[in-house]
This record gives structure tokens, sequence and C-alpha cells, in this order.
């Protein structure tokens, strides 16, 4: 995935979840580990907020290259496509080591160049992208979800998937007969663990989410775990095991988004011995 997929997979996971991040800019990505396939975060969510919170944050800025123009101009509220714009900026100066408006009136009126010495080794498709993001108009700007569809950044297709561990299939089928106390145990738990805390869990994970949009749809899911499992043919239709495994996947999506996001699927696949580690905890343990 390129180099602003991964962005774009965490702003659709909180733009799905109502939060605007108010923030995006090189600093505010960072990997996991030094690793070349390290997964990628963000922080510093001090300035976010709720979609239905913008027109009380008006006094709180971002990083002035990196606003949209609709959050310069102080408008009584905005959405969650300031964020797509901050990252159209992000992409321009990844791609060519600079800032795409050469003064505060471009970056109004929407005007740049992806022409030059520096854009002559970019793909058509890049420029696309960054022309779809850099719309002075939020309503005509890309979505994080049609970023993720874009074709410079969709590289990910179906025959990509690979079958997830018999033993995290096992642990998920488990899942559906725990306790629904043990459940939120297990959720408060998964929130602290990363991709570096339990790599077979974040590569199954990832090896679903065929998409790569950071959350596991129904058929995602039904077609990884019934690959999983042993089927010879994955992709065939399942009028009798359909209702199953919609059983199993409304079991794990805990918040009924109609999704299924790491931590859920985490705090599903855990291992009995990661449950108990005393330091998680102690992590965990509010006092």
């Amino acid at each position: 995935m390129s180099c602003v997929g991964a962005p774009a997979i965490v702003l659709k996971y909180c733009h799905d979840r109502g939060i605007i991040h108010r923030d995006i800019k090189p600093e505010n990505i960072l990997f996991v580990s030094s690793d070349a396939e390290a997964p990628a975060k963000l922080i510093d969510f001090g300035i976010a907020c709720h979609f239905k919170q913008t027109e009380h944050r008006k006094g709180e800025k971002g990083t002035e290259a990196y606003e949209a123009p609709e959050v310069k101009n102080d408008e009584s509220s905005y959405s969650e496509k300031c964020d797509l714009w901050s990252l159209g900026v992000l992409l321009y100066a990844m791609l060519s080591s600079s800032l795409p408006f050469s003064s505060a009136e471009a970056a109004r009126k929407g005007i740049f160049s992806t022409e030059g010495s520096r854009w002559r080794d970019i793909s058509p498709e890049a420029k696309d992208l960054i022309r779809q993001l850099l719309v002075v108009d939020p309503s005509l700007r890309l979505s994080a979800a049609q970023v993720l569809e874009h074709p410079w950044v969709s590289t990910t297709t179906v025959e990509d998937e690979e079958a997830i561990p018999a033993q995290v299939a096992v642990r998920l089928r488990r899942y559906q007969s725990t306790s629904y106390f043990r459940r939120i145990l297990l959720m408060v738990v998964a929130r602290h663990l990363g991709a570096n805390d339990l790599p077979e869990i974040y590569n199954a994970f990832k090896a679903m989410d065929t998409n790569g949009d950071g959350s596991l749809s129904l058929e995602e899911f039904r077609r990884s775990l019934h690959k999983g499992e042993g089927s010879p043919h994955p992709d065939a239709p399942l009028p009798k095991e359909a209702a199953e495994y919609l059983e199993l996947f409304e079991a794990l999506d805990a918040d009924g988004s109609g999704a299924i996001d790491y931590s859920e699927f985490m705090a599903a696949a855990i291992d009995r011995k990661i449950f108990f580690r005393e330091d998680l905890c102690l992590q965990a343990d509010p006092g």
C-alpha cells in the first residue's frame, strides 16, 4: 500500500466514529519500529473533536500549512473533510519535498502545481489523488473511504488474501460462547496491546482485511474464516452456514457498527496466557 494508505485507514476509522483529528502532518505519523513493513500510527489527538463539536472549537488550530480553507476561515462548523485536505498537503509534501501553496491566498483558492522537474517521475495516479484532495469545496473533496479505493492507493486484491492460522480461528469461535462480562475484560486488555505484542493476530487481521480499510466486513470475515478452516472452495456460496458466520460476526462486532475493528478482533483472538499477563492487568486497572 502507498505512503498515504495507512493515514487514510486511520482517518476512515476515526471518521466512521465521528472523530476529526484536525492536525494531520508528517510529525504526527510514526512507525511502530524501523522495520520496512512496520505499521504506521497516527498520534497527537490533542485538538481532535467530534463532528458536532467543531463550532465550539474555533479557537484551537492545527498546523497552518496543513489546514483546510474552511478551517482557516473560522467558519462556524466544518466536516471531517478538513482532514482530507491535510492529507492532500501531506501527500504533496512527501512526493515533492515542498508544500503545495506559495501563499495563504493560493491556499484559499486552491492554486497549486504538479508540474516541473520534481514531478517528472511521479505517476499520473498520484497527481490525480492530490488534485481530488486539495479541492476547496469540501463537498467535492474525497472522503477517507474514497481515498482507499483510489487506484494509486488500492493495491490489495482478493487473490492476495491468506487463510488465517487455525488456532486464531478456534479462538474466534470460542469467543462466541464467552460471557458478556469476560468480553468486556478482553476488550479492555486488547486496547492496551499493539501490533508488536501479538504479531500473529495482527498479521491475521491484516490478511483478512483485503480492502485495507482497517476493519472487516462480513464478506471479508466469512471468506477468510472459511478458507482458514480448510474449505477447498472458499468463494462458493454457503447457504447452510451463512447464519452461523453471521452469528459469529455479530458476536465479535461489539459496538454493532457492522464491521469488526482491530480491537474487537484482538479481544476475540487473544490467547488465555496473554489475558492473564500481570503487566496488562495492571494497565487495564482504572485504579
